[in-house]
């Protein structure tokens, strides 16, 4: 069955995910509601969006297992108990909480250090810290952190000319690999992934700007 057409210029992915969370201006948000009226095409995939809210299913890993990173690989051998110890390792800290573009993990006031998976769903496989991306994947977020510490996390995507947040900012309790409520995915190209931490809820305009200082941020090639 062929898929509907745009009857114009096609509302890019990232702008309807922010008209989901209400982050367009009013002058955007009437524009796109206007075009979404008239338009099959681009109303469906706006309803993809709001309606897909269920968790990423656990499915079978790929047959070729991803690359583990060091710091996964000492943590399994190790046990639980070297949680912490192995998230400071690769953790920075300025203040309360920071990380450059390329770490794994980020020191947070309240929970320690906090180490970042980005997760990929493709046709059924699952890889942990890609590096490319297809409109089809999904993506999740995982987090570990010592038992008992809680830390907010905010998810961006950074494209030419737009970011876009496609989680709603939420407080995690710490844990192994505890996965972000939420699954998304990713159009229009390649793409700079962020996840920020921080105490309470992160700031967004400061994302925007380009402030990256609180966020682990992983860039996608489009495959």
């Amino acid at each position: 069955m062929t898929a509907a057409a745009c009857i114009g210029e096609p509302v890019s992915w990232l702008r309807l995910e922010r008209l989901a969370l209400a982050e367009l201006d009013p002058n955007t948000t009437a524009v796109v509601r206007g075009h979404l009226d008239a338009c099959p095409a681009c109303a469906a995939a706006f309803a993809r969006i709001t309606d897909d809210a269920r968790p990423l299913p656990r499915l079978v890993a790929a047959a070729q297992a991803p690359v583990v990173p060091w710091w996964r690989r000492w943590q399994l051998v190790v046990g639980g108990g070297a949680l912490a110890a192995a998230a400071a390792a690769v953790a920075l800290t300025v203040g309360s909480s920071t990380s450059a573009p390329g770490a794994s993990g980020v020191r947070v006031k309240g929970a320690g250090p906090v180490v970042v998976t980005l997760v990929r769903e493709r046709a059924g496989a699952i890889a942990f810290d890609p590096d490319d991306v297809l409109a089809s994947d999904r993506w999740k977020v995982e987090l570990s952190c010592a038992p008992g510490g809680i830390a907010w996390v905010d998810v961006a995507v950074f494209q030419p000319g737009e970011v876009g947040f496609p989680l709603a900012p939420q407080p995690i309790g710490c844990g192994n690999r505890v996965a972000v409520p939420g699954a998304f995915r990713i159009t229009d190209g390649g793409a700079e992934v962020c996840v920020a931490l921080a105490a309470a809820a992160p700031d967004r305009d400061r994302l925007r700007a380009g402030d990256r200082r609180d966020a682990v941020c992983r860039t996608l090639t489009a495959r």
